[in-house]
C-alpha cells in the first residue's frame, strides 16, 4: 500500500508551503515554493492523487502570498510545470506493458448498480472512518455535551438513537468500511483478495457504544462551531482570512472531490483513504479547541491517544503473528517439495508467485502489449466458497493446498499438522491450517533450478517464523 509514502510526501508539501508564507523575503518564497512542487511532482508518482499538492496547495499559497514581489509570477510558471509533468508521467505510464491506466473521469465498472447512490454511501463511511481516526481528539467536546438543556438535549438523544437504529437495522457497523481497521482487528480467515475479513474481535455491543461516544463528540463540536458563527467577527471571518484555511481547505475538498469520483468508478473506497485528510482533521481541530475554547486539550484526549496506541500496538502485532504463522504453514509445505503455484498462500504470497512465473498479474483494464497472448483463466474444481476470489487474476495458480485460518468445510484435511499461534487480543490462541482441495487439480510448473533454492530459503523462514510463534 502506497498511502503512508504518500502521506509523507504530502506532508512534506504542506511544510514547504508553510515555510514559504512565514519567509521573511520573497527570494525565500520562491525557494520554499519550488521545494514544495518539485517534492511532490517526484513523490507524487508513489501515488498520483499525491499531486494535488502542487496542482492545489501550491496556488492556494501563492494566492496568500500574491503582494510579495515576483511571487505570483514563479508560482504561475511552477504550477505550469507542475501540469506538463504531471501529464508526462501519466502518458509515460499508460504506455508501460501491464500497466493499469486510469482518469478522473471513468465510466462506472460494469455490474454496479446505482454508482453515485453507492458513492455517497461510501463517502459517508469514509468521513465516519475519519472520524474514528480523529476521536481523540475530537473528544475534547464530548464535556460539552452535559451542557445542553431542554430541546437541545431532547435532540441529540434523539439523533443518537436514530444512529443506533441505523447501524442495528441495516447492520451497518463501526468500521463501517474495509479495509485497513477490519484487516487489523479481525480474526483472519482464508487468503482472499475481498476486503472484508473474518469476524471483528470486538463485540457488536462495544462497537454501537463506541458509535455513540464518536457521534455525541461530532455533535457537540458542530454545536461549538455553531455557537461561535453567531459570534460577530468570530470564528467564519477568522478562519477564512488565515493562512492556514487556505493551504488545508482547498486541498481537502479537492481530495475529497476525487475519492468521490473514484468511488462512482470503483463502487467504494477504502478506510485507509483518509489517511490523506487525517493530518489536516487534526490540526484544524487543535487550532479551533485552542483558539477558542481552552489552550490545551483535555486529559481525555490524552487517555483515549494511550488506549488507541496500545490497541494499534496489539493489533499489529496480532497482524505480524498472523503472517508468521501463515509463512511457517508455507514452510512445512515447500520442505515437502510442493511448488509454489500449487499452494494458496495469500494474495501477497500468489501475486509473487503469478509475478514470478508469468511476469505479471492480469486484471481489468490492464495494459496488454499488441501480440501478447494471456493464458486463460480456468475455475477450479471446488465449491464456490473455496474458490480464491483472485483466481482471476492468476490463471498460472493451481492450488493444491490451501492455508486457512478457520477450516474451510468444502477442502479435505490434509496430513500436515496446524500451526498455533499466539494473539494479544481475543482470541488469544489461533490456528492456521493446511487444508487439501478434495479432488485432483491441474499441475503447475515443477520447480526446477531457481526454485529449489527459493523452496529451500522458503522453508527455513519457515521454520524460523515457527519459532517466533
Amino acid at each position: 500500500m502506497t498511502d503512508v509514502p504518500s502521506l509523507f510526501v504530502v506532508l512534506v508539501c504542506l511544510y514547504c508551503c508553510q515555510r514559504a508564507v512565514g519567509a521573511h523575503t520573497s527570494k525565500a518564497c520562491i525557494a520554499w515554493l519550488f521545494v514544495a512542487a518539485a517534492s511532490n511532482i517526484v513523490g507524487g508518482t508513489v501515488r498520483q492523487i499525491v499531486w494535488l499538492g502542487t496542482l492545489v496547495m501550491l496556488p492556494s499559497t501563492a494566492w496568500l502570498l500574491r503582494k510579495r514581489r515576483g511571487v505570483l509570477v514563479a508560482a504561475c510558471l511552477l504550477w505550469l510545470g507542475s501540469i506538463a509533468a504531471v501529464l508526462f508521467f501519466m502518458r509515460w505510464y499508460a504506455a508501460q506493458p501491464y500497466s493499469i491506466p486510469e482518469s478522473v473521469f471513468q465510466a462506472p465498472v460494469p455490474g454496479l448498480d446505482h454508482p453515485v447512490f453507492t458513492a455517497f454511501l461510501y463517502s459517508a463511511g469514509g468521513f465516519l472512518c475519519l472520524l474514528l481516526v480523529v476521536f481523540p481528539v475530537i473528544a475534547a467536546w464530548l464535556p460539552h455535551i452535559r451542557t445542553a438543556r431542554g430541546a437541545s438535549l431532547l435532540g441529540v438523544v434523539s439523533l443518537l438513537l436514530v444512529w443506533v437504529l441505523i447501524q442495528f437495522v441495516g447492520n451497518w457497523n463501526l468500521p463501517w468500511i474495509p479495509y485497513l481497521l477490519d484487516s487489523e482487528f479481525s480474526v483472519p480467515t482464508v487468503g482472499q483478495m475481498s476486503p472484508f475479513h473474518g469476524p471483528f474481535i470486538f463485540p457488536t455491543w462495544s462497537r454501537l457504544l463506541f458509535s455513540v461516544l464518536i457521534a455525541a463528540a461530532f455533535l457537540a463540536l458542530l454545536a461549538s462551531i455553531r455557537a461561535q458563527l453567531r459570534v460577530a467577527g468570530g470564528l467564519l471571518r477568522s478562519v477564512a482570512g488565515s493562512a492556514l484555511f487556505w493551504l488545508l481547505v482547498p486541498f481537502s475538498l479537492s481530495y475529497c472531490g476525487l475519492l468521490f469520483l473514484h468511488a462512482v468508478h470503483d463502487g467504494g473506497v477504502f478506510d485507509r483513504y483518509a489517511l490523506g485528510i487525517m493530518p489536516i482533521a487534526i490540526i484544524l481541530l487543535i487550532r479551533l479547541y485552542e483558539s477558542r475554547i481552552a489552550p490545551s486539550l483535555p486529559g481525555l484526549c490524552t487517555g483515549m491517544l494511550a488506549l488507541y496506541a496500545l490497541l494499534a500496538i496489539a493489533g499489529t502485532h496480532d497482524w505480524f503473528a498472523a503472517q508468521r504463522a501463515r509463512l511457517a504453514a508455507i514452510g512445512e509445505l515447500r520442505v515437502a517439495g510442493i511448488p509454489r503455484a500449487q499452494i494458496q498462500g495469500s494474495f501477497e504470497y500468489d501475486s509473487w508467485t503469478e509475478i514470478n512465473s508469468g511476469g505479471h498479474i492480469l486484471g481489468t483494464g490492464v495494459h496488454v502489449p499488441a501480440g501478447v497472448t494471456q493464458p486463460q483463466y480456468q475455475p477450479a474444481d471446488a465449491a464456490s466458497p473455496c474458490e480464491i476470489d483472485y483466481a482471476r487474476l492468476m490463471p498460472g495458480l493451481r492450488p493444491t493446498y490451501t492455508v486457512a485460518f478457520p477450516p474451510m468445510p468444502c477442502l479435505a484435511l490434509s496430513k500436515y499438522p496446524p500451526i498455533h499461534y499466539h494473539a494479544w487480543l481475543p482470541p488469544f490462541q489461533r490456528t492456521v491450517y493446511i487444508q487439501q482441495f478434495p479432488t485432483p487439480r491441474l499441475s503447475a510448473s515443477p520447480d526446477t533450478g531457481k526454485a529449489d533454492s527459493q523452496a529451500s530459503s522458503e522453508a527455513g523462514q519457515g521454520r524460523s517464523a515457527q519459532g517466533l510463534l
